[in-house]
């Protein structure tokens, strides 16, 4: 009887598959984080990208009657479209009586579903709002 159970102690090779199955779950949780992490932050530059480029075609045509229809179409325009569904777009002159004295806000919030379960869970909600405000002067 001793010696079965020497032998019982001996054979590994279960070992790899209880490795894996104690490993694999960390494993995946920081996968997921990791490709959550990067598609919230990649959205998050799409928002601030096209926030920037709508804030300075505003500063240029800030003095037209229709700068806000210009600037919207200028943030659809550097976006890429799957995100124009959930983008709400809004600019504002500071001074519209003269807007040559004045200064031009545009904001732009981009709604997004989240990826993975995680971060579904993690951040309590099915999606997630990138937003970007940007000021610059009308020339």
């Amino acid at each position: 009887m001793l010696k079965w159970l020497r032998r019982l102690w001996r054979n590994e090779k279960g070992q790899s598959l209880v490795e894996m199955a104690v490993a694999l779950p960390v494993l995946l949780l920081i996968l997921c984080g990791i490709v959550d992490f990067g598609w919230i932050m990649g959205n998050q530059i799409i928002a601030e990208n096209g926030c920037r480029e709508g804030a300075r075609l505003g500063a240029v045509v800030g003095t037209k009657s229709d700068y806000e229809t210009s600037i919207i179409n200028r943030v659809i325009a550097v976006t890429p479209g799957y995100s124009h569904s959930g983008m709400a777009v809004s600019a504002t002159l500071s001074n519209p009586s003269k807007p040559d004295e004045g200064d031009v806000t545009v904001t732009v919030r981009f709604t997004f579903p989240l990826l993975t379960p995680l971060a579904q869970t993690v951040l309590g909600k099915q999606s997630y709002t990138a937003t970007s405000s940007i000021i610059m002067k009308v020339e």
